[in-house]
């Protein structure tokens, strides 16, 4: 619930970060349907986790299986904890929701460090309070640096 309620201001400050970092991204007026557009990609990443977690559930009834689902599941949580950082940029860029989990899994050890990072900055006293804001800078500057390059070239 926090970072739904935050990301109008998670939003804000990953566009004025983007400015700093010398893009001419515009800000998109809030319109109601890029709020439904908003909600229906939280249903399609809570629909999509719960059935990723019921396909690796079976692996507990392998040796080691508990190990094997545990990590596997830190994984795939630190992947959509990064991906909603990154949705803030890909969302201005008009990217739909099938578009940004591709291209957040092209990039996924940035999509899944970010991800981790917050994970474990949230379980920080006084500092967890933070990691939204931190984790949605930290995004908007790896989106910058590193995924935007690599637009670029696919355009070329």
């Amino acid at each position: 619930a926090g970072p739904l309620i935050a990301s109008p201001f998670l939003d804000t400050l990953s566009l004025k970060m983007e400015k700093i970092l010398g893009s001419s991204v515009k800000d998109l007026p809030i319109r109601f349907s890029l709020i439904l557009e908003m909600i229906s990609g939280i249903i399609k990443l809570l629909f999509l986790l719960i059935i990723i977690n019921i396909i690796i559930l079976f692996a507990n009834l392998l040796p080691f299986g508990s190990f094997f689902y545990a990590v596997i599941n830190i994984i795939i949580m630190a992947f959509f904890c990064g991906f909603q950082f990154y949705d803030f940029p890909l969302t201005r860029r008009g990217f739909h929701f099938n578009e940004k989990l591709k291209l957040c899994f092209r990039f996924k050890r940035s999509v899944i460090g970010t991800g981790l990072f917050f994970i474990l900055l949230s379980m920080i006293p006084v500092v967890g309070f933070l990691s939204l804001i931190i984790s949605t800078a930290g995004a908007t500057i790896a989106f910058h640096e590193v995924i935007e390059p690599g637009l670029e070239k696919d355009k070329t």
